[in-house]
Formats: structure tokens, C-alpha cells, sequence
């Protein structure tokens, strides 16, 4: 008698518990094993490829609006640094977590995101590692920091074809008794798109950046892509970066293509950070990089992966790959294969 009472209690708590909204779990698992070799030193190692988890959900408002949320953190199969160990600090909460409102005017989104300057990635995906980070570079200026713990950002809805992105970084303000830093930025971003073609422009400026009282960053980015048949894709970018203290300047380069039919994929990018000019002196502190790479469709979720990069800094460059192989002045190459799952 006692148990079916206890039976019966429990199956209507159940029916009678309050309904919440759904969760969306979702994540992808990327690791490879790599081989690498820079200024005279060789290793082999298992290296994450940017893995996630990730927990989404989003609830429809009565006026109909959309309110939506995301919290998405890095998880490791594999090493992160060189010499095979994780930073921690990169672990979990180091992606986006942010929520937003979506309604007929476009999409807001408040919390730590990519700010609209780091989204001009998406004009040119070739040339950003959007299925291994073997297959990405860090020659760019707006890779050094995407990411931002206090972004407000809009899009808005597409245009006959524009779409405009404005974001502001709300920053950190640290006030001693020697210093007083006010870091924020803003930027935007302006893209024009078709079946054929996708071309963007975008602005970034901070104050007071990476906590530098005074040093204000000006970035300019210019690039887009044309799909030539069903298979070809070919994407290009310049952008120029100037830091207002030192009166430093530096222009970025690349060009990529990427052909997919059926399982197969290949992609190819060549990229160049020119010379930084200081007061207009150059300081022989460039580099160039080539990426060439291969995957296979296993099935609807898991990929094999295959690539090969080779780095060359100038005497002064200290550039790395995008699996954190390289050093000053040195050339660097690796080679790898991995296997990505999505879930």
C-alpha cells in the first residue's frame, strides 16, 4: 500500500511541475595529431582544434519578438599549447555568452561576442578557419582579440543584399593614484551579398587599448569572395591597422580558394603581414604563410581532416601558426591530421 501511494505521489509531482523552456546542447569535438618543426625543433602532439560545448535556447515573446540566448565554452581534446600542456584560461567561458532580442528592426545581442569588426571574418571564410584551426593563420590584426566580455551589437535585416552591423565595447575602466584607463571601442561593418558575389567593408577604433592610457587603434578592413560554379570559392582581404602612439602602422594580405564536390573538400590560402612601420622606419618584423588542406566527409557529422602550413617571419617577426608553432625570426612548418565531430 505504502508504495503505491509513494507511486502515485511522484507521478503527480511530475505532472504537476512547472514547464520550462527548452535547452539546445550542442558542441564539436576536433583534434589532430600534428607534426611540427620550428627553428630546429621538432614535435609531435596531439592538438585541439578549437572543440566547444555549448547550451542555447530562445523564448517567443507575446508581441513578437524573439528573445534568444547563448553560452558556448571551450573544451580541450588535445593540447592548446606548444608544449602540450591547456591554459586554463581558456577553457571554459572563453567563447560566446551573450543574450539578444530579434525582431522585425534586426538583432541585438549584449554580453561577450565578436564585435562587429571581428564578424567581417564571415565575408571571407576561406580564410578563416571555420572547420580546424590548422587550417587558419593568425596573420590578421582582428584575430588577436575578438572576443570582448562587454559587447552591444546590432544587425540589422538584409537589404536587397546590405546588411549593417554596429557594435560598442563597453570595456574596463581601472583608476589608480598613477593612471586612470578608460578602454572601450566601437566598430562596424557593411557587407553586400548575391549568389555569385560578397564583398564587406569595416571600421574599428578603440581608446586606451590593451590598457594603454592614450594608444588609440584605428583598423580598416576591406575584402569579399566570388563562387565560381557550384564548387569553387575564392576569397581576398587587405586590412590596415595603425596605433596612434608610436605612430605604428601595418598592412595586412590574403587570398584564399576552397573547392568542395560531393565528400571532398580543398582549400588553399596564402597570407602576408607586411612590415611594421614605426614613424616611418620599417622594423623587418613580417612574415608570410601557405596553407594547403584536404577533408572528407565521414558522415553527416564527423569530418577527416589533413593539413600543411609553412610559416616564414622576418628577422623580427614573431609571428606563430595557428596551433602556436613558431618563433622569432623563425620558419615553421607542420602537418597534420585530425578528425572533427559535431554534435
Amino acid at each position: 500500500m505504502f508504495k503505491r501511494v509513494l507511486l502515485a505521489a511522484s507521478v503527480a509531482a511530475v505532472f504537476a511541475a512547472p514547464a520550462f523552456a527548452e535547452v539546445t546542447i550542442y558542441g564539436s569535438a576536433r583534434t589532430s595529431l600534428e607534426y611540427s618543426k620550428s627553428a630546429g625543433v621538432s614535435r609531435v602532439r596531439l592538438v585541439d582544434e578549437s572543440s566547444r560545448l555549448g547550451f542555447k535556447g530562445s523564448d517567443k515573446l507575446d508581441n513578437g519578438m524573439t528573445v534568444f540566448w547563448k553560452s558556448e565554452h571551450r573544451i580541450r581534446v588535445g593540447a592548446s599549447e606548444l608544449n602540450g600542456t591547456n591554459n586554463a584560461s581558456t577553457g571554459f567561458g572563453n567563447r560566446d555568452s551573450y543574450v539578444g532580442v530579434e525582431s522585425k528592426a534586426g538583432t541585438f545581442t549584449f554580453g561577450k561576442q565578436v564585435d562587429s569588426y571581428g564578424d567581417w571574418t564571415l565575408i571571407s571564410p576561406v580564410l578563416d578557419g571555420v572547420v580546424s584551426n590548422s587550417e587558419d593563420s593568425n596573420l590578421y590584426q582582428f584575430e588577436s582579440g575578438a572576443r570582448k566580455n562587454n559587447i552591444a551589437k546590432y544587425v540589422s535585416p538584409v537589404f536587397s543584399g546590405f546588411q549593417v552591423s554596429a557594435s560598442y565595447d563597453f570595456g574596463s575602466r581601472t583608476k589608480t593614484a598613477t593612471s586612470n584607463v578608460n578602454s572601450y571601442g566601437y566598430s562596424t561593418l557593411l557587407t553586400w551579398s548575391n549568389d555569385m558575389f560578397n564583398v564587406g567593408a569595416a571600421y574599428l577604433g578603440t581608446h586606451d587599448d590593451s590598457g594603454t592610457v592614450g594608444e588609440k587603434l584605428k583598423a580598416y578592413a576591406l575584402g569579399g569572395g566570388v563562387k565560381i560554379g557550384s564548387a569553387l570559392t575564392v576569397s581576398g582581404h587587405w586590412e590596415h591597422v595603425k596605433f596612434s602612439q608610436a605612430d605604428s602602422k601595418r598592412d595586412y594580405f590574403g587570398i584564399g580558394a576552397n573547392y568542395a564536390v560531393g565528400k571532398w573538400g580543398f582549400n588553399a590560402l596564402a597570407l602576408k603581414a607586411n612590415e611594421k612601420k614605426v614613424a616611418g622606419v620599417k622594423q623587418d618584423d613580417g612574415a608570410y604563410q601557405i596553407n594547403l588542406g584536404a577533408r572528407y566527409a565521414l558522415s553527416k557529422q564527423t569530418t577527416a581532416l589533413a593539413n600543411v602550413t609553412f610559416l616564414d617571419n622576418d628577422t623580427n617577426g614573431e609571428y606563430t601558426t595557428a596551433t602556436a608553432v613558431g618563433s622569432k625570426g623563425a620558419r615553421a612548418g607542420t602537418v597534420s591530421l585530425g578528425l572533427r565531430t559535431d554534435f
